[in-house]
């Protein structure tokens, strides 16, 4: 199933609603002293960034709904779409698993699902993918001194 969406006011509505929710993180994420009385500070520059995005997007916005030459429609496959969400929500897994099982069994078991839900066949791609997470895992550890979850 394919459907149309129109780019523009799509985009517009994202940007907007995280130049909205950048502002209000922002405070929260950088902490300026309660001393200080400049006009700039750590918080300028990122909220000069949100103020430009918020503008931008109603400009984009507007345009799109005002006049159709503006607008641009894209048509998504459906079927495509879905099995990138099922990608991400994999990987998103993957990453809740690495605190439970730890890198190296949470990176082997990822790559060997990411290998079947691909439909690769060939047992040298599970062969290399499992020894690639081993070797990372020794050279990070051992020969690097990082400790790996």
């Amino acid at each position: 199933m394919k459907i149309k969406i129109r780019a523009n006011l799509i985009g517009g509505i994202f940007f907007l609603l995280l130049s909205v929710i950048g502002w209000i993180l922002i405070p929260f994420q950088i902490q300026v002293g309660k001393s200080s009385t400049t006009l700039i500070d750590a918080q300028f520059i990122p909220k000069l960034t949100m103020i430009l995005i918020f503008i931008f997007s109603i400009v984009l916005i507007v345009l799109s709904l005002i006049n159709e030459k503006y607008e641009k429609y894209i048509e998504l496959n459906i079927s495509n779409e879905l099995k990138v969400l099922i990608f991400y929500i994999m990987l998103i897994g993957y990453v809740l698993l690495i605190p439970i099982l730890g890198y190296v069994i949470s990176s082997m078991l990822f790559c060997g699902v990411m290998l079947l839900y691909f439909k690769a066949k060939k047992w040298t791609y599970y062969i290399v993918s499992f020894s690639v997470v081993l070797v990372l895992s020794f050279v990070f550890s051992k020969v690097l001194g990082v400790p790996l979850p």
